[in-house]
This record gives C-alpha cells, structure tokens and sequence, in this order.
C-alpha cells in the first residue's frame, strides 16, 4: 500500500451567525477551512483538516507532495522525517507567514 494522491479541499463554510470582531480583524460570517485526502494505491483513503490561509497550505502540499507519494502511509516516522527535513531546509517562510 502506498500513497498515490494528496487532494486539498478548500470550504468556506457560512455560520449562522455572524462571529464577532476580534483583534485581527472585522467580524466573521463564514470559517474557512481545509480538508486533506491521502489516497492509496488500493483506494483506501485518510482524511486531515486544519485551519489555515489557503494559499499557505498550497505552498506546503507542493513542496511535501513529491516526498511522500509512493511512500508506505504507516510508515509515519519515515514520513515525519521526510516532511520535517524538507521544511527545515526552506530559506523562506511560506506564503501566509507559515514556516
């Protein structure tokens, strides 16, 4: 079994109230968040999700993407390793200030 997919999902999800301001801004009507599916070879998937600027999750897919697919999903210490060496060799913060 390996991973032979990584889909970002990108919602913005209305809420039935608005939030209110806070200090980084004005007040919220909507949540964006992103949902990631990994897929595998026999088409079993995973899911994650989190919260962050769209634009920065990009960034980081397509710089983790090539390093884990083919991988075996299992192997999370490898997969850890690879994505933690990957990032720690940026000379550059991702777009969005995410590192």
């Amino acid at each position: 079994m390996t991973i032979v997919a990584v889909e970002p999902i990108h919602l913005q999800l209305p809420l039935e109230r608005q939030l209110p301001a806070t200090g980084s801004g004005a007040p919220a009507g909507s949540l964006a968040t992103t949902l990631v599916r990994l897929t595998c070879g026999d088409g079993r998937c995973a899911w994650g999700e989190g919260q962050c600027a769209s634009e920065t999750l990009d960034d980081a897919l397509a710089l983790l993407t090539p390093i884990i697919l083919d991988a075996d999903p299992l192997d999370r210490g490898t997969l850890w390793e690879r994505m933690v060496d990957r990032l720690s060799g940026l000379k550059e913060p991702l777009e969005g200030g995410a590192a």
